[in-house]
């Protein structure tokens, strides 16, 4: 990831508009990896789903984020 002028380009930064783009209105979805640094003692997850995602090589790993615990 690098910063120019302010603004943020690399992979990074496009896997997270990709992950974002996979969401419906009003859904929050995070890349496996995030879920698991985030761990299960703030959110609720549903299912993982592996995608292909626009302009990465690789498939990607994505969770929905079902509601934040109480």
């Amino acid at each position: 990831m690098r910063r120019v002028d302010g603004d943020y380009f690399g992979t990074t930064v496009n896997t997270a508009a990709r992950i974002t783009a996979a969401a419906s209105g009003g859904e929050i979805m995070v890349s496996s990896v995030a879920a698991e640094l985030a761990g299960d003692h703030d959110c609720v997850y549903g299912e993982p789903r592996t995608v292909q995602l626009r302009g990465l090589a690789e498939t990607t790993r994505i969770i929905l984020v079902l509601r934040r615990q109480a």
